[in-house]
């Protein structure tokens, strides 16, 4: 009821050296958290960019110094195993970090982590009311209290109330006239994925429901997360360091894109081989080679390939299974010639080896849908 022994001359019962006394059962469980293997080797190898948002958040988590930022990045970049580093870090300095997420799979990536609602006690149903379902004098309130960091994945999916019912909560139970009450909040997501699932609602309309549309935008610092290969145009990266890695996309437009712009930044000089296309039986010269050179049938390497040492490439047909090269075999390249390539086989029973493969001639399936074989 907001009084204490000593206002009732009592004080002596209490031992203040019990410092369990004062916490609650939430508290003690976070601080007592388990740090998996996993989480703290993640710090030693973090890239780059993530480093560079590490090192931002730790230091405004040691200093006690208020902090809102936005991990942004596409799938499979390298939030979770952000948010993974940030965790053993906030443990080993014995503080409390909570691991949130919009979703409950999500959720499951990181430690002890929970979903938003379920942690905050978040309406389900935002049009009623803003206020998080949490009394001042309860066990979660405690536990808010006391953590250094918030973390919420998945928040692009969250409702913009949602969030603005976190930041009342926070200034409600710490800090009032600062945002998120002076905690350190961490969110984090992909816009360019699922959207808030609101009822009856266009896609415009839906808009207006996330986050960027919310007046606490303009405070976050936003990290953007864009290299899955890392310092890729630098000589320190091993060969095999591709080969534990890989891009997926369903279209092959997406796919010349990706590689275009990787071959880029990838470290050497450019080798282009181009091919050299013709019509069978085309005795009247109907299809330039112009026009065949702007077609990509599935199954086939563009007509302009440009490559650099030491980058990787995959095999396109079965060529010799028994000896490592089938379709789908990734391998790197070594020796450029006029005609030929030497590649190592990074991948499979033949990792290692060496293989010569020559110019080819190939011609797309009937089932390409060309009324013409060339």
């Amino acid at each position: 009821m907001g009084k204490s022994l000593k206002d009732y001359g009592l004080q002596h019962i209490c031992r203040s050296e019990d410092i369990l006394v004062q916490r609650t059962r939430d508290v003690i469980d976070a601080l007592d958290a388990p740090i998996p293997e996993a989480c703290n080797a993640a710090r030693k190898q973090l890239n780059n960019e993530l480093r560079t948002a590490y090192k931002c958040i730790i230091s405004h988590v040691k200093r006690k110094k208020p902090g809102l930022f936005f991990i942004d990045g596409l799938g499979g970049i390298g939030k979770t195993f952000l948010y993974c580093a940030l965790y053993a870090k906030v443990c080993l300095l014995n503080q409390i970090v909570l691991p949130t997420a919009t979703s409950g799979i999500a959720a499951s990536n990181i430690p002890t982590g929970r979903t938003a609602h379920s942690r905050f006690k978040l309406l389900v149903d935002c049009g009623q009311s803003f206020t998080c379902n949490v009394g001042k004098q309860s066990s979660v309130a405690s536990l808010i209290k006391e953590i250094s960091l918030i973390i919420w994945d998945e928040a692009s999916m969250a409702r913009r109330e949602n969030i603005e019912s976190l930041d009342l909560l926070l200034r409600d139970l710490c800090l009032p006239d600062v945002p998120f009450g002076g905690k350190v909040v961490v969110f984090g997501g992909d816009f360019r994925q699922t959207v808030p699932i609101v009822p009856k609602k266009s896609r415009q309309e839906i808009i207006g429901y996330i986050l960027v549309s919310s007046h606490l935008w303009p405070l976050f610092t936003r990290f953007e997360l864009t290299a899955v290969y890392p310092n890729i145009s630098t000589q320190s990266i091993h060969p095999s360091f591709f080969a534990e890695r890989v891009i997926l996309t369903p279209r092959n437009e997406d796919v010349d894109l990706i590689n275009s712009k990787l071959i880029d930044k990838f470290f050497g000089d450019v080798c282009i081989y181009k091919n050299f296309d013709s019509v069978i039986d085309d005795h009247c010269n109907i299809y330039l080679i112009e026009f065949l050179n702007t077609l990509f049938p599935r199954g086939m390497s563009p007509h302009e390939l440009i490559l650099k040492l030491n980058c990787p490439v995959i095999l396109l047909r079965n060529l010799d299974p028994s000896s490592g090269l089938c379709n789908g075999t990734r391998l790197i390249c070594k020796i450029f010639m006029p005609n030929a390539i030497q590649y190592e086989i990074s991948t499979g029973f033949s990792k290692g080896e060496y293989v010569m493969l020559p110019r080819i001639n190939l011609r797309p399936s009937e089932s390409s849908g060309y009324p013409f074989q060339f």
